[in-house]
């Protein structure tokens, strides 16, 4: 005598049997099935996949780039082309994730450079350490060390702040140009905006642009990147920016940094900023 438990499932496989050679016979009870799958799916991480499309809409329509504070009277330095096309909210978050507001007063379109200053500022609440070097971008040689900070990637790389090093590859940028250094230095997007800094933590140049290498051998920002080709504007096309400034916010001129090298990075690292820009 079958048990109650065997009957039971001798009947459910039953069905299930008869289910299987339904599909097996008609190919559009398989599309059913997909859909019924596919539906309850999506209702089981609706919440989930929401979320997703809401931060890939938010992130849409911004820009991020690095900037670096100068002098004592809150302006701040980045490319042009972080903050050209967004100018509806500019947000300045500080390495100890503080969150300020900004404005553009000078921009710099033929070299890519711009001069932001944060709304509101006070030197004796808003803890940044005025004391950048503007250094002699005409002294650097193929060859010098060089290092940056700057925010690359947060969405990937998290929103602290990363060091990248190497050297001066060539006086000379793209076709030449003698307004920028060719440099090693490793970047990703985000990186746009921020300090060079010779090894006396003198600021010689403004990280701008990755080279990048589409399959036809040409350069284009949605391929794969030469591997550590990438271009800083000299401080000296800087230097003539800042003069436009009032004489009281130009930056330092002289050097007191030392020779150690961690010392120097944890001198100007308060200064750099992520901007993020509507």
């Amino acid at each position: 005598m079958k048990s109650k438990l065997w009957a039971f499932l001798e009947m459910k496989l039953s069905k299930l049997g008869a289910f299987l050679m339904a599909l097996a016979s008609d190919p559009y009870s398989w599309v059913g099935l997909a859909v019924i799958v596919i539906i309850g799916v999506l209702l089981l991480y609706w919440d989930e996949i929401k979320a997703v499309f809401e931060e890939e809409e938010g992130e849409e329509g911004k820009a991020q780039g690095t900037g670096f504070l100068i002098g004592s009277k809150g302006y701040i330095i980045t490319n042009n082309h972080v903050i050209e096309d967004f100018t509806e909210s500019i947000s300045v978050i500080s390495p100890d994730d503080k969150e300020y507001s900004a404005k553009i007063v000078s921009q710099d379109i033929n070299n890519d450079l711009a001069i932001l200053k944060l709304n509101e500022y006070e030197p004796n609440v808003h803890k940044f350490r005025p004391n950048l070097i503007i250094g002699d971008s005409t002294k650097a040689k193929i060859g010098d060390k060089v290092f940056t900070i700057g925010y690359p990637s947060v969405g990937l790389m998290g929103q602290q702040p990363k060091y990248s090093e190497g050297i001066i590859s060539s006086i000379a940028g793209m076709y030449d140009n003698p307004t920028e250094f060719q440099i090693s230095v490793p970047m990703q997007s985000g990186n746009s905006g921020g300090p060079l800094f010779n090894l006396r933590g003198e600021v010689i140049g403004v990280t701008t642009s990755v080279l990048i290498r589409t399959s036809e051998g040409e350069s284009d920002e949605t391929q794969n990147p030469f591997q550590i080709v990438n271009y800083a504007v000299k401080s000296s096309l800087l230097k003539n920016l800042i003069q436009m400034l009032p004489k009281e916010a130009h930056p330092r001129v002289t050097s007191n940094l030392g020779n150690d090298h961690s010392a120097i990075i944890d001198s100007v690292k308060p200064n750099i900023v992520f901007i993020l820009v509507s």
